[in-house]
């Protein structure tokens, strides 16, 4: 008995070691200098990315996600890209006709009016989106969206959270929309990319939300902050057809899958691009192929 306790033991022990002699391996490959990838490699990134969304135009218009659109529209105009710019629309057209509380990322000026509980089946950073896009007073008067001007309302810790980001990108519209107190905005918006820019140098996972934290860092004007590595990891993740999954591939295994990193923890899957890292990566290397043209 106790010589399969000392195996168990030691098995978890050596187990533990391994997780954490990987875990610091992948953290120091994720935080190495490196060049700065070229304008010409960001620019046939984001080429073969706006390609993707544009051969799978009809798959990807049925995808519901109002504030991915509003990427795509932010990239099209960036680019100047004609046909990205037609398929924005006509998502965005469909916000505006049905006078959605969303319809403010095509509107200059929102005309949605809360009424108490109609908004209970969002989730929270969704209502404080939309509190940002209308900017109205019924609305910011909530619980939910006063807790999310506090700076300790995430949990900064990134193994399995996008709750910072999503903080930031409310706070970042409300700028944007000049709505609320302007001092306190840009007190959390500071204090908010601090926090991100410390979970992207401790989660070397290259998924979904390391996507986003990059993008946030660019968007909000703190990309002295953001290091070569990351954007390098992000143009390594794209896939073969111009997407990008939400899956950080590790090894191959047979069947075309790959052992690799899952937005929770670890997973064996084929990697398939879909459109909410895809639109996000878009936006980013618009962003960046932008800062090279200024």
């Amino acid at each position: 008995m106790m010589k399969a306790l000392r195996i168990i033991a030691v098995s978890i022990l050596a187990l533990t070691l391994l997780f954490s002699v990987s875990y610091f391996y992948l953290v120091y490959k994720n935080n190495i200098n490196t060049p700065r990838p070229s304008k010409q490699e960001i620019q046939q990134a984001l080429d073969k990315s706006t390609n993707w969304v544009l051969k799978n135009q009809d798959e990807v218009l049925k995808i519901n996600n109002p504030v991915i659109w509003w990427f795509i529209t932010k990239s099209a105009a960036l680019t100047d890209n004609y046909e990205l710019s037609r398929l924005a629309r006509k998502y965005g057209s469909s916000m505006v006709n049905k006078n959605s509380p969303w319809a403010g990322y095509w509107k200059k000026k929102s005309s949605f009016a809360y009424i108490t509980g109609s908004l209970d089946y969002l989730e929270e950073y969704q209502r404080f989106f939309i509190y940002a896009l209308s900017c109205d007073t019924d609305l910011g008067d909530e619980k939910i969206i006063q807790e999310q001007f506090n700076l300790n309302y995430c949990d900064w810790r990134p193994y399995y959270s996008s709750c910072i980001t999503h903080q930031l990108m409310g706070i970042r519209l409300l700028q944007i929309k000049n709505c609320g107190d302007q001092n306190l905005n840009r007190r959390l918006s500071t204090q908010l990319t601090d926090l991100v820019e410390k979970q992207l140098i401790w989660d070397p996972r290259v998924g979904d939300v390391y996507i986003q934290r990059t993008l946030m860092l660019v968007e909000s004007g703190n990309q002295d902050k953001v290091k070569s590595i990351w954007l390098r990891n992000i143009l390594d993740a794209q896939q073969d057809d111009g997407g990008w999954a939400s899956f950080d591939k590790i090894l191959p295994v047979p069947d075309d899958k790959y052992f690799g990193f899952s937005y929770k923890f670890v997973d064996i899957r084929k990697p398939v691009s879909n459109l909410h890292p895809t639109a996000q990566a878009i936006y980013l290397l618009s962003l960046v192929s932008k800062q090279y043209a200024d």
